[in-house]
């Protein structure tokens, strides 16, 4: 468990219409990556957000790179 204050690591990937999500070296989905089946987000925006209201977030060290 990270102590309060810790520094998280993300692991995004984005390929056609399938996301990965890697949370501190373990998969967040439960069967594996998301996909939409609509194919509607294939081009677009990245963004960052925090869900909880009153809380300050912070990234660091973000990389994007093409697959």
């Amino acid at each position: 468990m990270r102590s309060f204050g810790a520094w998280n690591t993300f692991e995004i990937t984005a390929k056609d219409n399938r996301i990965g999500v890697v949370l501190n070296g373990q998969p967040t989905f439960a069967s594996g990556d998301y996909e939409d089946q609509g194919s509607t987000y294939l081009r677009g925006h990245i963004a960052l957000q925090n869900h909880f209201k009153g809380f300050g977030v912070q990234f660091r060290n973000v990389r994007i790179k093409e697959l």
